[in-house]
């Protein structure tokens, strides 16, 4: 699929069945979905902000991971569009091999397609900073 044809995708899907009811307004209730390892594919509503904050413990390379405070604000900017932010959190490595360090800064677009043969879907796009040392 090229180019062309992702954009005539993503235009057909505007304009096939596109309609307020589709995406999340002020009345309705928010999914709080929290930084992980995946993202719903709904959006915030507009004009809407949500402060998210998680911490992770793994193991990997021989060693407990803990990574805090996994901070994500998500802005709905209009209609089945938000932005987010995720803002670096700190690794730290408790014994083991593993690095610890800041993550890097990301900030990512999100947009909820209209409801689809009974499912909900969107399309994320982002960009890392490399701000951090892991």
């Amino acid at each position: 699929m090229g180019l062309v044809d992702l954009v005539g995708l993503v235009l057909f899907a505007r304009v096939s069945g596109a309609n307020s009811n589709d995406c999340p307004n002020s009345a309705d209730e928010i999914s709080t979905d929290r930084p992980d390892f995946t993202s719903p594919p709904t959006v915030v509503p507009t004009w809407s902000m949500q402060l998210e904050n998680g911490v992770t413990w793994s193991s990997e390379h021989q060693s407990n991971v803990v990574e805090r405070p996994q901070t994500m604000l998500r802005i709905g900017v209009a209609s089945c569009t938000e932005v987010f932010f995720g803002v670096p959190d700190y690794v730290s490595a408790i014994g083991g091999y593993a690095s610890a360090g800041f993550s890097d800064f990301v900030t990512s677009s999100k947009y909820q397609f209209p409801h689809f043969v009974g499912f909900d879907a969107a399309a994320i796009a982002g960009i890392s900073f490399p701000t951090g040392g892991t």
